[in-house]
C-alpha cells in the first residue's frame, strides 16, 4: 500500500479525528485561560484534559474490536479509570501554567 494511501486512512480514523479535535479544543481553551487570566476555563481545561484520552480510547476499541463482546463493566472501569489519571494529569499540568 502506498505511504499516503496509508497517512489519508490513518486520519480518517473516528478515534484519531476524535483525539486530534479534543486536542485542539485543549491547547486552544487552556491558551485563552493563560492569556486572559479568567478562572472561569479552569473547569473546561481540567473537563477536557481528563476525558480526551478515555473518550478517544472508546472510540479506538469500537473502531478495531470486530466482535464488540466487551462487558459494559470492563469499559466502565477503562472509561473511569482513563478519566481519573487524565484529570489528575490535567490538574498538574493547568496548576503549573496557573502559577507562572
Amino acid at each position: 500500500m502506498h505511504i499516503m494511501t496509508r497517512i489519508f486512512h490513518f486520519f480518517h480514523r473516528r478515534w484519531f479525528q476524535i483525539f486530534a479535535g479534543g486536542l485542539l479544543l485543549f491547547i486552544a481553551t487552556e491558551e485563552a485561560f493563560i492569556i486572559t487570566g479568567n478562572p472561569n476555563f479552569f473547569p473546561t481545561v481540567i473537563l477536557l484534559g481528563a476525558l480526551l484520552v478515555p473518550v478517544s480510547f472508546i472510540a479506538y476499541v469500537y473502531e478495531r474490536v470486530p466482535a464488540k463482546d466487551i462487558s459494559l463493566s470492563c469499559i466502565l472501569t477503562c472509561f473511569l479509570g482513563g478519566g481519573a489519571v487524565g484529570l489528575i494529569a490535567a490538574g498538574c499540568w493547568n496548576l503549573k501554567q496557573y502559577r507562572k
